[in-house]
């Protein structure tokens, strides 16, 4: 990017302007300034700046001069950027923070983070750090509103010593003003879950979203120490931690038959199997039970694991996402989806199936192109537009159950295992004709199509409609099934 045509946008406080990226690696799409006046001159016109809400800064070891100079740059551009009051989310990458004759890129970077009350979203990622940058990071983010934090790849804190300490001072994360922490790839172990859960605990004021993914020296350990805070937690991610069965029950146990917030929960490549999937099971049986979305790719799960969960949802008007990738689940076992979201054995039952679960991850297209995969994809469709359509969950499973009664048990009545229409039941013709007619708002051309199977199966089918409408009701003879039909509407 021309660096005189993006100074000048910056003068004139473009607002088209929202994100700038400092990056040295495409200088056709991003801007990187190479000399200390281009630094702080950057940094004052940001400082005046109104527009910018989005900053990313990264400093590519090979393509860079010695760290001295990178921390010279950093202070450079701290001395106006300390007066900007838009930015909303600043970002760094590959920046060694360590200090350098005494001076500190945060503690110039105070007024920024306590006086830019926009400011809500705080990113480190493969960054360096000591214990001192920790500390000053924490003085000067006290009192700011950042309400989202995510450090990938950059070290909690150095081996020895007091090494938990610089857990506890990212005062916003103690504050009750933190909403997402995000610590992928940082060597986080049982002892510093420990340390931050003890604090939320005493607290109660633990983050709505946690993400604890590749942390390689955590253990089912922590799992016992994150259980104290689950009430709390809406979203979490343990992916690949090798937390075990053992994990999955300390984590979860406590809260099986309590009220709990948890609605997304990721369990990717913990070393789990069939047997964890029984904890599951009590979770998602139990009415308390919130979660909408749960991940289980790359375990040791089985067909038999599968079954298990597929048991827990009969009665599940939650969870929506499955996914079971990468797992030892046999390919035909797959098709024991199918009874579950749409259950043909009676028209009760079809419209009491599952009428949320919209996906399961985990078949392959090969399957999806069978009969039985052709026709789980179907109900999938049926249940995801339903929800998306009407935010009021009753009344989605109402109308994706109608619908899936009247493609099992009216749409092909030649085919269809169960059908109440055998041209004996006569009485029942005005009701499902009245049914069709509730149906037609939401099932468009599908209850069109069942009308007109009706009429060619029934070619008397209007005669005897006018008979019913003729008879006084007190001698209408209306059996179960059609108290049934009638009761959906």
């Amino acid at each position: 990017m021309d660096a005189k045509i993006l100074l000048n946008r910056l003068l004139k406080n473009d607002h088209t302007l929202t994100e700038l990226i400092l990056v040295p690696l495409n200088e056709t799409l991003y801007y990187f300034p190479y000399s200390m006046y281009e630094w702080k001159r950057l940094g004052i016109l940001l400082g005046d700046n109104n527009s910018v809400v989005k900053l990313s800064i990264s400093f590519p070891w090979d393509r860079f001069d010695p760290p001295r100079t990178l921390y010279k740059a950093l202070y450079s551009l701290a001395y106006g950027l300390n007066r900007n009051r838009s930015i909303k989310h600043i970002s760094f990458r590959d920046v060694d923070f360590r200090e350098y004759d005494n001076n500190s890129f945060f503690l110039s970077m105070g007024s920024f983070f306590r006086n830019n009350k926009h400011l809500r979203v705080l990113e480190m990622r493969d960054c360096t750090f000591d214990e001192d940058c920790w500390h000053q990071l924490g003085r000067c983010t006290k009192q700011s509103n950042i309400n989202k934090i995510f450090i990938n790849g950059t070290m909690i804190s150095p081996k020895g010593g007091d090494e938990y300490r610089p857990l506890t001072v990212i005062p916003s994360a103690f504050h009750g003003t933190l909403d997402t922490l995000s610590l992928v790839r940082c060597d986080m172990s049982d002892d510093h879950i420990e340390t931050i859960t003890k604090r939320w605990k005493i607290d109660n004021l633990a983050p709505n979203t946690i993400n604890l993914s590749n942390n390689d020296y955590m253990s089912s350990r922590s799992c016992d120490y994150l259980s104290r805070i689950m009430v709390d937690v809406r979203k979490l991610s343990l992916a690949n931690i090798p937390i075990g069965n053992h994990g999955v029950y300390s984590l979860l146990h406590n809260n099986i038959y309590n009220k709990n917030a948890l609605c997304v929960l990721n369990l990717d490549g913990t070393d789990i199997n069939d047997v964890a999937c029984e904890i599951l099971q009590m979770l998602l049986q139990h009415k308390s039970c919130l979660i909408k979305k749960l991940s289980l790719d790359r375990n040791k799960i089985t067909s038999k694991g599968l079954n298990i969960i597929l048991d827990s949802l009969q009665n599940n008007k939650q969870l929506q996402e499955l996914s079971l990738f990468k797992n030892n689940i046999n390919e035909h076992e797959w098709s024991s989806i199918l009874p579950l979201i749409c259950d043909e054995s009676n028209i009760n039952s079809t419209y009491s199936s599952n009428h949320t679960l919209k996906m399961i991850g985990g078949p392959s297209k090969q399957f999806y192109a069978s009969f039985a995969g052709k026709k789980i994809k179907q109900m999938f469709l049926i249940n995801s537009n339903a929800n998306a359509r009407w935010k009021t969950t009753p009344l989605a499973t109402k109308i994706a159950g109608a619908t899936k009664v009247i493609l099992s048990h009216l749409t092909n009545l030649n085919k269809s295992k169960s059908t109440f229409l055998d041209g004996t039941d006569d009485n029942m013709f005005p009701y499902t004709l009245g049914w069709l007619g509730e149906m037609n708002a939401y099932g468009g051309h599908v209850t069109l199509n069942a009308f007109f199977h009706l009429c060619q199966h029934n070619c008397n089918l209007f005669k005897l409609a006018m008979k019913c409408i003729n008879t006084p009701l007190k001698k209408r003879k209306i059996c179960k099934i059609s108290s049934e039909v009638s009761n959906i509407i």
